[in-house]
């Protein structure tokens, strides 16, 4: 029975490793020049009113567009952009955005028209912003690296409530744990969200099948680094189907994946396409970033008390991340639109033999919990 059910699993992966060459359709990829890259998680505390005010402690703004998001897989390609705030403390990893975007469509309730196939779970029907995130790169490390981590999907509904909505590991609202606020703006939306620690690692837990197993005290030393995806799905009302669909989407993509795939021609919701990376740092350091582009400073409102204003937003396009390995691979040049077949079955053949390792390291540990 096990042997049947391995070979049933070997084939759905072979079908679905074909199918990520061919994925990005619709691509930013002469837009797109680097991954976000390396930026601090500074120690604080702010408060969550839907207010980013950066004296509370919020770290410096990661602007993000489509020069670091690689844009619209499936869909149609959109401006989406926006300042990225983020923080942590021992019991939180906080998150708040800014988002504009030329059509913002307000949550109404849960998604129950996106299917169960992997890229397609944003749990909520409007649109929403997506954290994906592999603590110490800890699942990377331990082979994990194409699979998806779990998502925190939040959204804005109406009276500035937001709610999250964990998906790809146990799929549920978890709106109670996370303490969340936003509202609508001119251009766009905004919201503020805690994300408890114990929740993340227990996350990682469950997506590794209990293989990796870390505490908030191992993630949050100096200098650890938390890498990260932001997600972001443009839904819209389709009159013609009667209900939301998705637009577009767009993911924070690494420029090279381990693999050393380009990132605009690879699968960029999973682990190894992860394109920050949060390097924690004390709160006595100061801003350190060295890899921010703030094109539109936010609204006054927004930056009360602005204690921590960034200072290095001169470049024109995100920098390179220092960190990151050099590539001769042009991402112009490997255009999902004129990529080769060969190219493509090449680099499906690649997934399958990553897959197929990964999934007996998992299904070997699966199988000795059963007994």
């Amino acid at each position: 029975m096990k042997k049947l059910f391995i070979i049933c699993f070997s084939i759905l992966t072979l079908a679905l490793s074909v199918t990520p060459a061919f994925a990005n359709e619709y691509s930013w990829e002469e837009d797109f020049v680097a991954e976000i890259g390396r930026i601090t998680l500074p120690e604080a505390t702010p408060v969550i009113d839907g207010i980013i005010n950066t004296g509370e402690g919020w770290s410096e703004a990661q602007y993000f567009d489509k020069t670091n998001t690689e844009g619209a897989w499936g869909g149609q390609t959109v401006d989406v952009s926006g300042n990225l705030y983020r923080a942590y403390d021992s019991e939180y990893f906080y998150i708040a955005a800014d988002i504009k975007i030329p059509e913002y469509s307000l949550c109404e309730g849960e998604d129950w028209i996106e299917g169960d196939d992997v890229g397609d779970l944003p749990g909520w029907d409007g649109d929403v912003f997506i954290l994906s995130t592999d603590p110490l790169q800890s699942l990377l490390h331990e082979g994990f690296g194409t699979d998806p981590a779990a998502w925190y999907c939040i959204g804005l509904f109406e009276g500035g409530e937001v709610r999250t909505y964990r998906t790809h590991v146990n799929k549920a609202e978890i709106t109670d744990i996370v303490p969340a606020k936003g509202k609508t703006t001119e251009g766009g939306w905004l919201f503020e969200a805690a994300i408890p620690w114990d929740t993340i690692c227990k996350d990682v837990d469950e997506t590794s099948f209990g293989f990796v197993q870390i505490t908030p005290e191992d993630i949050i030393k100096e200098g650890n680094v938390i890498s990260a995806s932001v997600i972001y799905y443009d839904r819209r009302y389709d009159p013609e189907a009667e209900q939301r669909i998705t637009h577009s989407r767009y993911v924070t993509v690494a420029t090279v994946f381990p693999d050393g795939t380009p990132g605009v021609v690879g699968t960029p919701w999973t682990i190894q396409a992860h394109g920050i990376f949060f390097v924690v740092d004390p709160k006595d350091q100061g801003p350190t970033d060295t890899n921010n582009d703030q094109k539109e400073p936010a609204s006054p409102e927004n930056n009360q008390n602005n204690g921590n204003q960034n200072t290095n937003n001169n470049s024109s396009k995100p920098q390179q991340s220092p960190t990151k390995p050099n590539s001769s691979a042009s991402t112009n040049s490997a255009s999902p639109q004129t990529v080769d077949l060969g190219i493509a079955v090449a680099l499906g053949v690649l997934c399958v033999s990553s897959a197929g390792v990964i999934f007996i390291k998992k299904k070997k540990l699966f199988f000795q919990k059963e007994k």
